[in-house]
């Protein structure tokens, strides 16, 4: 539980260095001297109260159960000097009010005034002027708690901007990592990535095919007609595009639409005489087949359907090798 506001800053006030020729603590630690009222009145209450009502001060401490005590025990003066006199201190004490003790405070509650049939002017004077008091020390620790709030938040959008300057760098520099690597794996000739030119019109045969040759670690591109192979294989070619990265390995399909796969294999066999071609036909062909694919500039044959073993062995052959 956190204590009245009133009691607290009393407290705090108490362990100011600068309000001891004012007001400090008894020598036994269990009360609060007032030793000089006008200094006290002047300075000390504007300063840690917002209000330089001596009075209406002691009717606070009242209304929180301290009490005025007579002051028996010699007091130290402005400089250290024991001339006060104790008929002039003010001295007020509560059980829980205790040097060293903050945690006491807690204790401390206001007293539940005694029920009056009525009021005088008086009365309803100081009350008014006290509720003041009251509502002007909590106005002053909202001004205090808004501040150091306003403080904090600044310090966090600082936090926060710092941080999203950090991660757009580190999204940057990954950018720049990743373009690193793929330009070194596109000029390294054993970078372990070999690129296959898969031809085919079939999309339950091209996944297949693509889900192998990536496990296997190729670069797959798919084209769908003998056209777009021919025109694939020729922006791809290092002899007419020094900056391009040739396929190590084609499949081709054989029956597809625009231009059939042993045309398109012929074609390309004019500017590459290279890159092995795996005809991919359905499994009812017959020599006079092979021989035409081979005489079209074909390298081997992979009959439909395949699995991932057979295919795998092709690829051994034609890369590895």
């Amino acid at each position: 539980m956190t204590p009245n506001v009133f009691v607290q800053k009393l407290f705090t006030m108490l362990q100011t260095p600068d309000v001891q020729n004012s007001v400090r603590w008894s020598p036994t630690g269990d009360s609060f001297q007032i030793i000089d009222t006008n200094a006290f009145t002047s300075t000390v209450l504007p300063k840690h109260f917002n209000n330089g009502n001596f009075a209406s001060f002691v009717r606070q401490l009242n209304k929180y159960d301290f009490h005025k005590i007579k002051t028996s025990v010699p007091t130290e003066g402005k400089g250290g000097s024991t001339d006060v006199n104790p008929n002039s201190i003010w001295e007020f004490k509560h059980p829980d009010f205790q040097l060293h003790k903050m945690e006491l405070l807690e204790n401390i509650k206001r007293k539940v005034p005694a029920q009056r049939k009525k009021l005088g002017n008086k009365d309803c004077c100081s009350s008014s002027q006290d509720q003041l008091m009251e509502v002007e020390q909590e106005l002053h620790t909202l001004k205090e708690n808004y501040s150091e709030v306003c403080t904090r938040l600044d310090e966090v959008m600082l936090n926060y901007k710092w941080a999203i300057e950090n991660i757009t760098g580190l999204i940057e520099s990954n950018k720049e990592r990743d373009n690193t690597i793929k330009y070194l794996l596109r000029m390294c000739p054993n970078n372990g990535m070999f690129r296959v030119l898969l031809v085919e019109d079939d999309d339950a045969c091209i996944n297949v095919c693509r889900q192998i040759l990536i496990l296997y670690g190729c670069e797959v591109d798919v084209v769908t007609d003998g056209l777009s192979a021919v025109d694939m294989m020729k922006r791809n070619d290092s002899a007419t595009n020094p900056n391009s990265q040739p396929y190590n390995l084609i499949l081709m399909d054989i029956i597809m639409p625009n231009l059939d796969g042993v045309s398109a294999s012929g074609l390309i066999r004019e500017f590459n005489k290279v890159t092995p071609i795996i005809a991919m036909p359905a499994n009812n062909i017959g020599q006079n087949d092979i021989t035409n694919y081979m005489h079209n500039g074909m390298n081997d044959v992979l009959t439909k359907p395949f699995n991932k073993a057979s295919l795998y062995a092709v690829l051994d052959k034609y890369l590895k090798s």
